[in-house]
């Protein structure tokens, strides 16, 4: 875990130490930590930032970012967390040029495994933007391989995103579980949007007494999700409204 790194993101391969010599200069000055996302590292490279780390005369950690179809995209998500820009040979950028100084420096980063985590509160406002433009992208797919890379996106991008992981004997039961919890978490989502309501408090203030006997019959407890009522009262009323039309056929014939 290091805190206040400087990120730098590579689209391409740092294949010589010359090139960012001046960067491991400066940061040798400093002292300050760095990280380098890339598509890879040459031998050379990755033996003079191992040297140079077990020396502790810097502390700059090289990070390799596959090449895959949505690549430029973890790269972008990575830059708008960061703060920063892609540092392109497209772009006309080149990594001889880069300033120690214009590289961002965010607040927080931990490496677990293949796992990092990125925490930095100055790119609050660019993540939500790029989240809403994600979004937008997803309600418009109906590709089940771009819907898959735009919700891995949304979950890197989103800082309260849980990823459960179930196993049990069985897949009838490993079913089973993955519908309780998803009942669960659809509950969940529908009291923090619309809260809760006091049955006991509704059944008093209805005053059709044929609707206050259903909904005294039908909810044992005293609260429930506003949603959840909302839905099964209204099931029931429709519910009720076609018994009524069908008797009321049935009568006339």
């Amino acid at each position: 875990d290091k805190k206040n790194v400087r990120c730098l993101i590579v689209d391409g391969f740092v294949e010589n130490v010359s090139e960012i010599d001046h960067l491991l200069n400066e940061s040798n000055k400093t002292k300050n930590p760095m990280i380098i996302f890339s598509h890879g590292f040459s031998k050379e490279v990755i033996q003079t930032l191992k040297f140079n780390f077990e020396r502790e005369t810097l502390d700059i950690f090289p990070v390799k970012i596959d090449i895959e179809i949505d690549t430029i995209n973890v790269l972008n998500d990575i830059a708008i967390i960061c703060g920063g820009d892609i540092i392109s040979s497209l772009k006309g950028n080149t990594l001889t040029f880069v300033k120690y100084e214009d590289i961002p420096v965010i607040d927080f980063i931990s490496c677990v495994g293949k796992n990092i985590t990125i925490n930095n509160s100055k790119s609050s406002q660019r993540s939500e933007l790029q989240l809403q433009e994600i979004l937008k992208q997803l309600n418009k797919s109906d590709n089940e391989f771009i819907i898959k890379s735009l919700n891995n996106r949304i979950k890197s991008l989103t800082s309260n995103v849980v990823s459960i992981k179930i196993a049990s004997d069985s897949e009838i039961q490993n079913i089973k579980n993955i519908e309780k919890i998803d009942l669960a978490l659809r509950v969940f989502k529908s009291v923090l949007k619309f809260g809760v309501v006091d049955v006991k408090k509704i059944i008093h203030s209805i005053k059709n007494n044929f609707m206050k006997e259903i909904i005294e019959n039908t909810y044992k407890i005293e609260k429930i999700p506003a949603f959840t009522f909302a839905s099964a009262t209204k099931l029931g009323i429709d519910l009720v409204n076609n018994i009524i039309s069908i008797n009321s056929i049935v009568i006339k014939d």
